[in-house]
């Protein structure tokens, strides 16, 4: 909680994570700590430093993968932590060796859910695309197949696929909550700050448009998964109030804005705090 308030520096967590998670015995708190940390790295740390602090995370989860009773949970928790933070060119080709078969850890079930996830961290880190999506989605040629697949394609990190993630989560209001809470938590992701800095503006111009054609949970949904917080900073929150002083805005909606804004000015005193490492 520290962390997510802005008083724990993000990389000493995720150093205390690392020291630390090899030695949880209950899995659901092994799963919480590793969604806490998810959520940290999307929202809270410098994108710039997310990179190194998911490598850290990958080492040590490869080796307690390795390590791990075959067919335990805690054994699937390392895999699945391996599908949101391989980043080294060694990591990722052990994720792509667990996918395509050429690498085998004993007693661990490469199912259908895991499969996804490998993919989609390898979408992310362009070592795999449009044709591998492909593939898999002949797999598994499901609605979850098809909205995981979606998924995938929005976590490339090029401006073509960005592009296309976008106009489907905001031009459509045929997209079920799921899909787009899929999709948003795809497109909006830390290592792609760059790529996703000309959606800072779109985001303040389509929402009031974007928030009327859609309705209940999915339009609360995306008006925070789409909330720029990578790119927090006193232009970002200035640019907040402008969009808040606007007459006639939904409440509900300025609430969303209103909230995401005090989560990025918490990411922000999180990003300034002593001891980051400055890239």
């Amino acid at each position: 909680d520290m962390a997510r308030q802005g008083e724990l520096p993000v990389p000493t967590f995720v150093a205390m994570l690392v020291s630390g998670m090899g030695g949880e015995p209950s899995i659901s708190a092994l799963q919480n700590v590793h969604d806490a940390a998810e959520r940290l790295l999307a929202v809270s740390a410098d994108p710039a430093w997310v990179p190194e602090g998911k490598g850290q995370l990958a080492a040590e989860g490869i080796r307690l993968l390795t390590a791990a009773e075959p067919g335990s949970d805690h054994q699937l928790a390392w895999a699945q932590m391996l599908g949101w933070t391989a980043t080294t060119p060694g990591q990722l080709d052990f994720v792509a060796g667990l996918l395509d078969g050429t690498v085998s850890v004993p007693g661990l079930p490469v199912d259908t859910e895991l499969r996804w996830c490998l993919l989609r961290r390898l979408t992310a880190t362009a070592r795999a695309g449009d044709a591998q999506i492909d593939a898999e989605l002949l797999r598994d040629a499901t609605d979850t197949g098809r909205r995981l697949a979606t998924a995938c394609r929005a976590a490339i990190g090029d401006a073509e696929h960005k592009a296309a993630a976008w106009r489907l989560l905001t031009g459509s209001s045929d997209l079920g909550l799921h899909d787009a809470v899929e999709v948003a938590l795809a497109f909006n992701m830390a290592e792609h700050a760059a790529q996703l800095r000309p959606y800072v503006e779109k985001y303040f111009e389509e929402l009031p448009e974007f928030w009327a054609r859609q309705s209940g949970m999915q339009r609360l949904a995306l008006g925070e998964l789409l909330f720029p917080c990578t790119a927090a900073s006193p232009e970002l929150f200035k640019r907040v109030d402008e969009f808040l002083s606007q007459p006639h805005l939904d409440p509900a909606l300025s609430r969303v804005v209103g909230e995401r804004r005090d989560v990025a000015e918490k990411a922000l005193r999180s990003r300034e705090l002593p001891g980051q490492q400055r890239h």
